[in-house]
């Protein structure tokens, strides 16, 4: 169900012009179109928090909370998911080196922390800043990212990384990680250019393998880093205009997360008996489009397809349609916008509308004539 604009415009007109007070042309109309549109629609909210408080009745029909929540029903969307993006960038653990110039004083037992370490100096070349991982009988090549000791962060099992390198040579297709199990590995992109790869961590050591066993098959790097995936900011959908509940499916259930100041946040993450958890998250509102989620590690991870909100959106820009024929405007309806508001809303739009004309033109009367409209329709709700 929708109002025809067309019928509103033509009602406009005819109003308007039955006193010769002047001519409201497409253009116009399709703004003052909007703009009655949305103050109907706001309304509707200040509307409801009054009838609230107000006791009601029982009628299935007549009932001024019904009627109101059932014309907001039109704008009502359920569990419609958010884009994920990582938390500003800031990521808890991050091994990267460009150039890798650091390699050239590295052995097999001395690294430095948060260097990436060389595995076997035999087995890879380090020349022009670069690292080259070339074949090998029956081995291959590797290079270790992560191990756990002292020297070397580790991975933490469960958690989702982001392995991200630059290859400047491309010898070979056989690439691949594994992670602590050198049975269990996972094919790479092997060619020339910068690639990103999402990895679960099943133990605290990652390493990037040249399986292939011909020596002169080489893959050389200008750069590999590790990023813990914080996925803790969701980007709402864009049409969203009062936002509902918020939840995140752990894989079980939904759960619903509270939002919650930035301030109560803060005080929130230094108090462990209130500290945000996996079974009670929270979310504070960064921006009218940007959520950032407490904790900001959960598993399984955050993504599109378990994180979903509820909420009333926006009504769609109502549009006359139209086509200039021998300079008079003629309805078109197949570029033509109607109202999304709910049926009984048309002669309140007419009024509306006929009041924003009434002040463009100057007219008192229009304006008296709206006025009068709205205040009958007004009393007719309260009584």
């Amino acid at each position: 169900m929708a109002v025809s604009i067309d019928t509103v415009y033509q009602r406009v007109l005819a109003i308007a012009n039955k006193e010769q007070r002047g001519y409201i042309t497409p253009q116009e109309f399709n703004l003052f179109a909007n703009q009655a549109q949305m103050k109907i629609f706001e309304n509707y909210f200040y509307e409801l928090d009054k009838f609230l408080r107000i006791p009601g009745n029982d009628s299935a029909y007549s009932d001024r909370i019904n009627i109101l929540e059932e014309k907001i029903a039109f704008f009502e969307k359920n569990k419609v998911a958010m884009s994920l993006v990582d938390g500003d960038s800031y990521l808890t653990e991050e091994v990267t080196n460009g150039d890798f110039a650091a390699f050239a004083d590295f052995d097999t037992t001395s690294y430095e922390l948060g260097v990436i370490q060389v595995a076997g100096q035999t087995e890879t070349t380090l020349a022009s800043g670069a690292l080259t991982l070339p074949g090998k009988a029956s081995t291959g090549t590797r290079v270790e990212l992560t191990n756990g000791t002292t020297q070397f962060f580790g991975l933490d099992t469960g958690r989702f990384y982001n392995l991200t390198y630059t290859i400047t040579t491309a010898g070979t297709t056989n690439l691949r990680y594994f992670n602590n199990d050198s049975s269990a590995y996972t094919s790479l992109p092997a060619t020339v250019g910068s690639h990103t790869v999402i990895v679960e961590a099943k133990g605290d050591r990652l390493f990037i393998r040249n399986a292939d066993t011909t020596p002169a098959n080489t893959v050389v790097f200008s750069s590999i880093s590790i990023k813990e995936v914080v996925q803790d900011t969701a980007t709402l959908p864009t049409d969203v205009y009062r936002l509902g509940t918020v939840f995140y499916n752990n894989g079980t259930k939904n759960i619903r997360t509270e939002n919650i100041t930035a301030k109560e946040a803060d005080l929130m993450e230094q108090t462990a008996l209130y500290k945000a958890s996996e079974l009670r998250p929270v979310y504070v509102r960064l921006s009218a489009t940007r959520l950032r989620f407490y904790p900001a590690n959960v598993s399984p991870v955050r993504s599109i397809s378990n994180v979903n909100c509820n909420y009333v959106a926006q009504p769609t820009t109502a549009y006359w349609g139209y086509n200039i024929t021998l300079g008079q405007a003629t309805y078109n309806q197949a570029t033509t916008t109607n109202f999304q508001l709910h049926p009984s809303e048309e002669t309140s739009l007419v009024f509306d509308i006929l009041e924003l004309a009434g002040i463009m033109m100057e007219d008192a009367n229009l304006v008296n004539i709206a006025n009068v409209e709205e205040a009958a329709k007004t009393q007719q709700e309260l009584t």
